[in-house]
């Protein structure tokens, strides 16, 4: 079963993903600031990250360009929420964000964004394999 890890430092809003991503089959690991999700990132390597931009002690963008520089996370697949205006759109593309979806949440955009990063993700380690053989 994949992984999912929430970077959220909201409670209420960290408890309503994670439990809508639990309803959909998915493991969770929640996280509540940026630096709290680059050290279970670590230790739990998640499949893929739905991570807030502002947050406490290290936010999305700090939390995904730490992400980048560390060989065995780098291609970790990572989904931005954002209130989303200009400058939260130059910060997400340059840190390395692999998409973002706009607050409020949408449930049904949610899914399809983590079961087609997912797939994609699978489909990238099997030719990954493929190459190796």
């Amino acid at each position: 079963m994949p992984k999912i890890m929430i970077a959220e430092d909201d409670a209420a809003n960290r408890d309503l993903l994670s439990e809508m991503i639990r309803s959909w089959g998915y493991t969770v690991i929640e996280a509540q600031n940026g630096a709290d999700a680059l050290e279970r990132a670590l230790e739990s390597r998640p499949d893929l990250v739905v991570c807030d931009i502002r947050m406490p002690i290290l936010d999305g963008v700090g939390f995904v360009r730490a992400l980048r520089r560390d060989t065995k996370l780098a291609a970790l697949p990572v989904i931005a929420l954002t209130g989303f205006d200009a400058q939260d759109h130059d910060a997400i593309v340059s840190a390395g964000f692999t998409t973002y979806q706009s607050k409020p949440v949408s449930s049904e955009l949610l899914r399809r964004n983590l079961e087609r990063l997912l797939q994609k993700t699978t489909t990238d380690r099997e030719v990954d394999q493929n190459r190796r053989q």
